[in-house]
């Protein structure tokens, strides 16, 4: 037998988005496929801010279907999530650790009344 190995050399299917723009239907890497691309894609043009993608868009609005250009967008998001969720978290745990000193202090001063008030 000779025909057990052969894989299909045909293109992936595509999706026409755009008059003369089409759009491969392949699957796209992501973080949890062990692929580098998007990594590499992400900082290739190191700081680039929302603002700074916002601004490609204005002066060219045909960005807006790059699959590359929303992938930046959803990672300067995620970022910028993520650092707020941390600052939260931060800023909860401190307000906590008053709260839990003022409560002490108020338990403490409490205590000192009433044993003012037994003698």
């Amino acid at each position: 037998g000779g025909g057990g190995g052969s894989r299909s050399t045909a293109p992936p299917p595509t999706l026409e988005v755009w008059p003369g723009e089409r759009l491969c239907a392949h699957p796209s890497p992501t973080c949890f496929s062990g692929d580098t691309e998007i990594v590499a894609a992400s900082s290739e043009t190191p700081g680039l801010g929302a603002l700074d993608i916002g601004s490609e868009v204005v002066h060219d609005p045909s960005k807006l279907i790059e699959a590359q250009l929303w992938k930046k967008v959803m990672v300067e998001v995620a970022v910028d999530a993520n650092l707020a969720a941390l600052l939260l978290t931060v800023v909860g745990s401190l307000y906590h650790a008053w709260g839990y000193s003022q409560y002490r202090y108020a338990k403490e001063q409490e205590r000192r009344l009433r044993e003012l008030g037994a003698d």
